[in-house]
């Protein structure tokens, strides 16, 4: 099962759910990224991958989702795993919200997806802090299928913009 590249954001997010789950020394993971992950299991020499840090719009997950012979399963656990990890958040997906005609996925499932966080310096002074806001909004504020429209990026008191 890949992991990502050590010292990657997947491989953090990874370690990070493994550790919780009390898995994090089991010899058994791979470290690639998550293309190399995606083509090594559609060639079927890998069994799982469990951990692919990507949007939905990315080329590596329409691969992957646009494969038949690719199955994904429900997060069961995804509510635990957001109480213990905070900057985690379920994604709920409704059945064949990934493909009508297919009827891709059979069933609702929960996945988990993290957050992504722009840290900002509390010595930046609060104007230019908005701006920051602004040009943000307008390169990333359209909504996606994770997100609403006007969702990301939102200042968050004590987080800086999330």
């Amino acid at each position: 099962m890949p992991l990502g590249v050590k010292g990657r954001g997947t491989y953090e997010q990874a370690m990070r759910i493994l550790e919780v789950s009390g898995f994090a020394n089991t010899p058994h993971f791979v470290y690639l990224p998550g293309k190399e992950a995606a083509q090594a299991l559609k060639e079927g020499n890998i069994d799982a991958a469990s951990f692919i840090v990507d949007g939905y719009e990315g080329l590596t997950v329409q691969d992957l989702l646009h494969d038949p012979s690719i199955n994904l399963v429900t997060f069961k656990r995804a509510e635990a795993y957001v109480k213990l990890i905070p900057y985690m958040h379920i994604l709920n997906v409704p059945e064949g919200a990934f493909n009508l005609r297919r009827n891709f996925p059979s069933q609702d499932m929960k996945l988990l997806s993290t957050t992504t966080n722009i840290l900002v310096d509390d010595r930046m002074h609060p104007a230019i802090q908005f701006l920051f806001l602004e040009a943000a909004r307008e390169i990333n504020g359209r909504g996606s299928f994770s997100s609403k429209r006007g969702e990301f990026p939102a200042f968050k008191e004590g987080f800086g913009l999330a």
